[in-house]
């Protein structure tokens, strides 16, 4: 019994300093991962913050942001250091300096770009203890309303929308034997420009879908489109054409009698 009891005592203080430990230095679990959504060209906060207790040496505090193993920004001797931060982000970080002490190791991220996409790491180290944070920023901007223009000619019916977002969507044209083109282009604001188009020559009546997807934000576009032959032009453009073959026949013959009674003669 009294060995029974010495085990559950055992076994509880190591609960209790296993408890500790991971509140201590955050190093008994997975670190959450925070998600940022941000458009190119955009500015973007990655959270970071760490407690912060009476006993604190703000002389010891080291500050290190990484993506994947590149130096995003790093922070120590009460200074930044940003003798090895990468190419990619010179003149793009900052920390909030006047936060510090109230354990904000955020970074502001601006003009961000597509390079910039995927996980950083958060690393604060001072007199009580390791920090770690995780945070993923995805780079992505909704599409807008798909802008849609149907015209109709003689030959041919063409569907075209255009919408602007980030990154490269996928585009679904579902239609009866039509011959599609889709382009992407940047615009001014570091976003694509989404032109997409479907040309069909209709003999009856079609229906034709669009589907458009961006899977990184579960966004998604439908439209459908009941489209009739549309002959009236064409029958215009026929008569005429047969009356001026008729007219260019009735102006030939009499030059053609006229040549040969020349002959003849």
């Amino acid at each position: 019994m009294c060995l029974h009891r010495c085990r559950m005592i055992v076994t509880g203080v190591l609960l209790v300093c296993s408890a500790l430990l991971c509140f201590i230095g955050r190093s008994c679990q997975e670190v959450p991962v925070k998600k940022i959504v941000a458009a190119p060209a955009s500015d973007a906060v990655l959270s970071c913050l760490f407690p912060v207790r009476p006993n604190v040496d703000f002389d010891m505090l080291v500050i290190n942001w990484q993506h994947g193993n590149t130096v995003v920004h790093s922070f120590y001797r009460g200074r930044d250091q940003l003798e090895k931060q990468s190419e990619v982000y010179k003149g793009r970080t900052s920390l909030f300096h006047d936060q510090l002490q109230e354990g904000n190791a955020s970074l502001m991220l601006t003009d961000i770009q597509e390079k910039h996409n995927g996980e950083y790491r958060c690393y604060v180290t001072c007199n009580n203890g390791p920090y770690d944070v995780k945070v993923h920023l995805l780079v992505a901007a909704p599409y807008d309303e798909p802008a849609i223009a149907i015209q109709y000619l003689c030959e041919n019916i063409t569907i075209s929308l255009s919408s602007h977002g980030f990154p490269q969507p996928v585009v679904n044209w579902s239609a009866p034997l039509g011959i599609e083109n889709t382009t992407l282009t940047y615009d001014s604001k570091g976003r694509y420009r989404l032109q997409s188009s479907v040309t069909l020559n209709l003999n009856s009546t079609e229906i034709v879908r669009v589907e458009i997807s961006l899977g990184v934000l579960s966004q998604q576009f439908s439209r459908t489109f009941t489209l009739h032959p549309h002959p009236a032009c064409c029958e215009e453009q026929y008569p005429r054409s047969r009356i001026g073959f008729g007219i260019a026949i009735v102006v030939l013959i009499p030059a053609i009698v006229m040549l040969l009674f020349q002959i003849i003669q």
